[in-house]
């Protein structure tokens, strides 16, 4: 019998204890960049090589490396994080439980391959992501005028849910994945 509430804390488990301080990551970076959208220089010409050939307003510009940075930030301190210190072993626990309470025991066979897949695409995802960010040249063309000429605030929501939600939630699949891997999967029956 699959249980959903089980699912979702031990995501949220997951999630808070996936970098050092969630609050101020989660929540207080975004709410800083989107302050410093008010105090941004006039001649800023962008930091990565897709800002500075963008054709956009300089606040599109800081906005777009600002999540840039922002995503790097969040995998580079949940990777340190997980890396250095791990979860907490009840975090491990309950994801045994939602394990043990949710998959049968042939998708138990097969998860180590599945989860082995999912750690030897993150280098290349983590390179993907690295060279869109310092050598993507952006397309000026007129379908993507709008997208950089509009309003800054709408950019920030739109931004934010596209690129930084996913990039989030990549990461929370890839560490899972390796606790799963390396200490849940090992002591499963």
């Amino acid at each position: 019998m699959k249980d959903s509430k089980l699912s979702y804390r031990t995501m949220l488990l997951v999630v808070q204890h996936m970098v050092f301080f969630p609050k101020i990551v989660f929540i207080g970076i975004p709410i800083i960049i989107f302050i410093s959208l008010f105090y941004v220089p006039a001649d800023y010409s962008g930091l990565s090589i897709h800002s500075k050939t963008m054709c956009g307003t300089t606040q599109n510009k800081w906005l777009f490396d600002a999540f840039g940075l922002y995503c790097f930030l969040i995998l580079i301190l949940s990777m340190l994080k997980y890396f250095i210190f791990g979860f907490p072993p009840y975090v491990t626990e309950m994801i045994k439980k939602n394990i043990q309470i949710n998959a049968t025991s042939e998708e138990l066979s097969n998860m180590p391959s599945k989860i082995s897949s999912t750690i030897l695409l993150a280098p290349f995802l983590l390179l993907l992501m690295l060279y869109l960010f310092f050598l993507g040249n952006a397309y000026n063309g007129p379908k993507f005028m709008d997208l950089f000429q509009r309003d800054v605030f709408i950019n920030f929501f739109m931004i934010y849910c596209i690129k930084c939600l996913t990039s989030i939630s990549f990461i929370f699949a890839m560490i899972y994945s390796m606790e799963v891997k390396r200490n849940v999967l090992p002591y499963i029956k």
